[in-house]
């Protein structure tokens, strides 16, 4: 009879972690750090209850797996304790390469993206458990021969992406993600090794894709967590070229100033130094870096620093039909801005919002035959589901903003 750690969430109420590999692996330093990672990076920016971490979302999608896994051995389904077991680790482990303030960060202290990054650190840990994340590696990876434990892992209809939904929208304070992932979990199944949705279900995945492209409209690309990110993002660069060009003194901890100095690469994954000082990054390190520069000698640098601190944060219009090419050019010309400050101080970019995506959701019907859902469902309309809607940022001052 397996023993329980047990932990309170505010979304399922008491999640249970099985004692053995699992939690131990919670009790690691590298699991740990999850807590000092905020899920939604900058977004408490506009959401102030937006604060929950990388930790909450672990557990909570474990949680889904969970409940997952013992709906299709109800169902059937044969699933060893082994694979069981390996598919609780793989999603617990599935974010643990992610950086400080999550996504908003991505390849900007290196160049390489946090699933990598997750598998590297897993490797890591598996050589600490003797082996036992072996087959937690070949799900993660997709290379298990039996697809469907992948597909509860990341898919177009994971438990990670039922979770942050969820959570996301609870700790936002919208109703938006809120997607019944009970009743959507109950009408899984597996067909020839791949997750499929029974047709009771097909409502289920309509309301789940829905409230996915609100999500990111109204959470994820929110227009004033893309200007605080551009700040942050502004931040780094200008600490770098001060540090690399030794023109100023800046305050970093050691562990980022081991990204500033070095130009690492995904390569560098197999490095235990780069890994060693990876882990040892989390929010904290980048609060107490902005905050002790916000009197730096440099210009650009103590000014984004306080714009960040104190949220003083640029404008920004987003429009459904791109502004005229000379648009930002006319801004920059506007504030007599100089080139050195332009990169700083005025940005554009595109953003995308994709309802679908290029891999289906497959419909178990009545009568035991699979359909895409594409072709199913009559709520969604394939040309809807599969275009990407886009929008247009310009990011700039506000008038009595520039120095």
């Amino acid at each position: 009879m397996r023993e329980y750690r047990l932990f309170n969430d505010p979304i399922y109420g008491f999640v249970e972690v099985p004692s053995g590999t699992a939690a131990k692996v919670l009790e690691t330093p590298v699991f740990q750090r999850l807590r000092r990672i905020s899920q939604l990076g900058l977004s408490a920016f506009v959401y102030p209850g937006a604060t929950h971490t990388r930790f909450h979302h672990a557990l909570g999608a474990m949680f889904l797996m969970n409940t997952a896994l013992e709906v299709l051995k109800k169902k059937g389904v044969q699933i060893s304790e082994h694979e069981f077991e390996a598919s609780l680790l793989a999603i617990l482990l599935h974010d643990i390469g992610h950086g400080p303030f999550s996504h908003c960060l991505e390849g900007q202290l290196f160049d390489c993206h946090h699933e990598n990054i997750s598998l590297a650190l897993m490797k890591m840990l598996n050589q600490q458990f003797e082996g036992h994340l072996d087959l937690a590696i070949r799900i993660f990876k997709g290379e298990y021969e039996r697809p469907f434990f992948h597909d509860l892992v990341s898919s177009q209809l994971d438990v990670d992406r039922m979770d942050y939904l969820q959570r996301d929208s609870y700790y936002c304070g919208v109703s938006e993600g809120i997607i019944g992932a009970k009743r959507l979990i109950r009408t899984l199944n597996v067909v020839n090794d791949h997750i499929v949705v029974e047709q009771k279900g097909v409502y289920s995945v309509e309301r789940f894709m829905t409230a996915r492209k609100i999500m990111y409209w109204q959470v994820y690309l929110h227009k004033t967590t893309l200007v605080a990110q551009h700040i942050l993002t502004g931040i780094l660069i200008r600490m770098r070229e001060l540090i690399q060009e030794s023109k100023s003194i800046v305050f970093a901890s050691p562990y980022i100033q081991f990204f500033f100095e070095h130009n690492i690469t995904e390569h560098d994954l197999n490095n235990p130094e780069v890994l060693n000082n990876f882990i040892h990054l989390d929010d904290t390190d980048f609060w107490m870096m902005i905050k002790a520069n916000m009197y730096n000698p440099d210009k650009i640098l103590s000014d984004l620093c306080q714009r960040f601190i104190h949220r003083k944060l640029f404008r920004i219009k987003v429009t459904k039909e791109p502004m005229p090419s000379d648009f930002l050019q006319s801004k920059i010309k506007e504030y007599n801005s100089t080139e050195l400050y332009s990169k700083y101080y005025f940005a554009e970019g595109i953003l995308e919002n994709e309802v679908y995506g290029k891999n289906e959701i497959y419909i178990l019907t009545s009568d035991k035959t699979v359909v895409p859902f594409s072709k199913f469902t009559d709520s969604l309309p394939a040309d809807n589901l599969f275009r990407k809607n886009i929008k247009y940022y310009y990011i700039y001052p506000r008038e009595n903003m520039l120095f």
